[in-house]
C-alpha cells in the first residue's frame, strides 16, 4: 500500500499505516514519498511482489501516482478510489493541486479515469482541485475495506511470472 505525504486529519496517513494490527504475511506497507514514484519501481521486492495495493488520496496526483506505477510495470491494486468514495465523503473534501499533465494517465482502470476526469472537470471549470484526504475516511469504514483487500487470493491472471 503506498500513500501520499500528506500529514493533516485523523488519525493521520502515519497513524494509517500504523493502525494495520493484524499480521499479513508477506505485506509491506509503504508511506510517502508519493512523487518518487521511479524509487518505488526500483525496490526490487516492490517489483517482485504478487500484489501492491494502492490507498491514498484521492486528487489528481495520486490518480497519476497510481498510472506511474503500474507504468513501471507494478500492478497496483487501487482501493477506495473511485467517485462513489469521492461523491460519499464530499463534506470532507479540501482544495487540491490543478492536473500537471495535458493528458489522461494511460494506466488507469475504468473506474480510475472516470474519477480522474471528474477531478479535471471540477479543476477546469472552478480554477481549483479537489482532495480527499485518506485519513479523512472514517476508520471504521476505511479499515474493513483494507482488510478485505489485504487477504484476497491472488489470482494467477494477476501474478507476476518469477524469473526461471
Amino acid at each position: 500500500m503506498a500513500a501520499s505525504s500528506h500529514d493533516c486529519g485523523d488519525p493521520g496517513n502515519k497513524e494509517t499505516a500504523f493502525a494495520v494490527q493484524d499480521d499479513h504475511v508477506g505485506t509491506v506497507i509503504l508511506h510517502g514519498h508519493g512523487f518518487f514514484v521511479d524509487q518505488y519501481a526500483r525496490i526490487i521486492w516492490v517489483r517482485d511482489a504478487e500484489r501492491v495495493i494502492y490507498w491514498g488520496d484521492i486528487d489528481i496526483p495520486g490518480l497519476q501516482f497510481v498510472s506511474d506505477l503500474r507504468g513501471h510495470g507494478i500492478p497496483a491494486t487501487t482501493i477506495l478510489t473511485d467517485t462513489t468514495v469521492l461523491d460519499r465523503y464530499q463534506h470532507l473534501l479540501v482544495e487540491g493541486a490543478l492536473p500537471q499533465r495535458n493528458s489522461t494517465p494511460p494506466h488507469l482502470m475504468d473506474h480510475e479515469r472516470r474519477l480522474y476526469n471528474h477531478l479535471v472537470e471540477h479543476a477546469t471549470e472552478h480554477g481549483r482541485g479537489l482532495l480527499l484526504e485518506q485519513e479523512r475516511i472514517p476508520w471504521d469504514s476505511a479499515y474493513p475495506q483494507l482488510i478485505y483487500a489485504l487477504r484476497q487470493e491472488v489470482s494467477s491472471r494477476d501474478r507476476k511470472p518469477h524469473p526461471a
